[in-house]
């Protein structure tokens, strides 16, 4: 089990992720991902999104917990985290610095909080 992360406000669960361009293997970027278990899709900065050098082949709407819908750019992308590789996989953009990994990637983990320990463990079974 890993410790929660505390600079999130809340404790949160956080792991690397490898952000890579498919029809690139060479541009890729690592950064943090916050284990969203309420997140339908997962995000990725904007600006890992240009420096990995992906561009847009759809929109897709995103709901926030105030019901509002905003149209955001898509990226075909390789993901890699839990010593797991996600070939070509949709991810929508936002404006954020971190990435959000949703129930779309965690599906297929097995994911454990343990919210009075404070710790975690995600992992492929």
């Amino acid at each position: 089990m890993k410790p929660l992360a505390s600079g999130f406000g809340l404790p949160a669960a956080i792991v690397a992720v490898t952000v890579q361009n498919p029809n690139d293997l060479t541009r890729q970027r690592e950064l943090d991902g916050i284990v969203d278990t309420g997140a339908d899709v997962t995000l990725i900065p904007h600006r890992l999104a240009r420096q990995i050098g992906v561009r847009s082949h759809s929109q897709m709407l995103i709901s926030g917990v105030d019901g509002l819908d905003v149209a955001r750019p898509t990226y075909i992308v390789n993901l890699e985290f839990a010593e797991t590789k996600l070939e070509r996989r949709a991810v929508g953009e936002w404006n954020g610095r971190f990435i959000v990994l949703g129930r779309d990637m965690l599906d297929g983990f097995i994911f454990v909080y343990d919210g009075k320990t404070r710790q975690f463990e995600i992992r492929d079974p």
